[in-house]
């Protein structure tokens, strides 16, 4: 979460200095480091639910709420919004039509699906690890800091941006 975070940071550096090639390249490294980080949870699913026990005393009162490496990801991820939409008024087109360009804009059009990509890989972390927490202590089981285990499925339907997600129903309507 940590690298993923600083790529981000860096990716909004890149933006700020209208280096969009080098952006794409910073958030694609991002998103590898989001997929790792999810995949890394397969050895916790390989736990027994008694084995698991042994990690959760370690745990303390931590949680998910407290992991330095999540909380500088969720600060860092919506600073890509101004820059983003700083390049689309500089470019004078908004985002509907940036979808719809022939391609005149391709770098821009690359950072926007840079970040949906960035937006579904922390949504797929957080549905895989809400799985590997109900596998571990089980689903109506309390958190490390008291919190419903059903309570972290309501966090698994917040997204980035929206507005990256919105545009692709507004393009869906104008073709039915």
């Amino acid at each position: 979460m940590k690298l993923a975070t600083h790529e981000i940071a860096e990716a909004i550096m890149q933006l700020r200095v209208n280096n969009l090639r080098e952006a794409q390249r910073l958030l694609s490294r991002a998103v590898l480091s989001i997929q790792q980080t999810s995949n890394s949870l397969e050895v916790l699913e390989k736990m027994s639910p008694l084995d698991y026990q042994q990690v959760r005393r370690a745990l303390g009162h931590g949680s998910g709420f407290d992991s330095p490496g999540f909380n500088a990801l969720r600060v860092t991820i919506p600073k890509l919004t101004p820059e983003f939409q700083r390049h689309l008024n500089v470019a004078g087109i908004d985002l509907l039509k940036l979808f719809l360009n022939d391609r005149s804009y391709e770098d821009l059009f690359q950072i926007a699906e840079w970040m949906l990509e960035l937006d579904l890989k922390v949504g797929l972390w957080r549905v895989r690890h809400l799985r590997v927490v109900e596998r571990s202590i089980g689903p109506s089981s309390e958190g490390t800091q008291g919190t419903p285990v059903h309570n972290l499925s309501k966090l698994n339907s917040f997204r980035f941006f929206d507005y990256l997600w919105n545009v692709r129903s507004e393009i869906t309507s104008l073709f039915q």
